[in-house]
C-alpha cells in the first residue's frame, strides 16, 4: 500500500476551496487538505511505522499559511500550493517522524498544502493566499490509493500531543 504521514487540514476546507476558485480549470484540484510530513511509497509494514510514529512527541501548536507557490518552479508550474511560514514547532515534529520511520530520500522538507496539479505547465494563475493561522492537534498515518478521478485517502492510524 502507498503510504504517508500528514497534518490533515480538511477543517478548513473553504479556505482552501476559495483559494481554488481563482485557479484555471486546466489543473486538477485537490479534493482533501493535508501537510506532508513524510511521503513513505509502498510498503505492507503499516503495523510497525504506526508503532514506531507512537515514539514521536509534540505539544500542538499553530501554523501560519500564507503565499501561493509552485513546483518545480515559477517558470514551470506543475503543482499549486500554500505556503507555511518558518515554524520551529514543525520543523521539530518533522524531523522527529524523519527519525522514527527513516529516512529515506534525503530531499529537505519544504512545508505545504497542495491546491492543485497540472498534467501540463498551468497557464496564467491569479490567485494571493490570505494568511490563515490554523491549530496542529495531531497528525495522521494515511494511505493513499491512486484513481483515474484522483487519490483517495484512508486514515490508518492517529497521533495526538502528549500529555504531562
Amino acid at each position: 500500500m502507498r503510504l504517508f504521514i500528514a497534518i490533515c487540514l480538511d477543517e478548513h476546507k473553504d479556505y482552501f476551496l476559495n483559494l481554488q476558485s481563482g485557479l484555471g480549470p486546466d489543473l486538477a484540484k485537490t479534493k482533501a487538505f493535508h501537510l506532508t510530513l513524510k511521503f513513505i511509497g509502498e510498503t505492507d509494514d503499516y503495523k510497525e511505522i504506526a508503532e514506531r510514529l507512537k515514539q514521536v512527541r509534540f505539544r500542538p501548536f499553530s501554523l501560519k499559511l500564507k503565499g501561493i507557490g509552485f513546483f518545480p518552479n515559477e517558470r514551470v508550474r506543475r503543482v499549486v500550493w500554500v505556503g507555511v511560514e518558518d515554524n520551529p514547532e514543525l520543523m521539530k515534529l518533522q524531523e522527529q517522524v524523519e527519525d522514527a520511520v527513516g529516512r529515506t530520500n534525503g530531499l529537505p522538507f519544504r512545508p505545504h498544502v497542495t491546491l492543485a496539479r497540472a498534467r501540463q505547465q498551468a497557464g496564467e494563475i491569479n490567485v494571493a493566499a490570505k494568511e490563515k493561522t490554523v491549530e496542529v492537534r495531531d497528525f495522521r498515518l494515511i494511505r493513499s490509493t491512486l484513481t483515474p478521478e484522483g487519490p483517495i485517502y484512508h486514515d490508518l492510524a492517529e497521533f495526538i500531543p502528549f500529555e504531562e
